[in-house]
């Protein structure tokens, strides 16, 4: 299974290049922070504040985290549990604690 890691920075061409470079690397699994959109399907999913995992090149994703938090997003793809989490830079220390715990 090829994976890509990426921030996107809310950039929409940003967003279009990762659709190339997907096709061209024969991506199956990219997991984003700050993307532009969320895809629409069965393909993505994603959590409250922009953070996504998508299931490329047709992967089937057979299971998602029911519950929504900010920063944390996973999918089972292929039998393969994916986990995605994102703290902003600026974040409290505080803020940070709290995340992880």
């Amino acid at each position: 299974m090829r994976i890509l890691q990426l921030n996107l920075n809310h950039c929409e061409a940003a967003q279009d290049l990762l659709y190339q470079t997907v096709r061209e690397q024969h991506i199956d699994v990219a997991i984003l922070c700050e993307q532009y959109e969320n895809l629409d399907g069965n393909l993505w999913v994603s959590d409250v504040s922009g953070k996504a995992i998508w299931a490329c090149n047709s992967q089937a994703i057979q299971e998602v985290n029911t519950a929504s938090h900010s920063g944390f997003v996973w999918a089972n793809i292929n039998d393969v549990y994916i986990f995605s989490c994102y703290a902003y830079p600026s974040v409290t220390i505080e803020d940070f604690v709290e995340f992880v715990g």
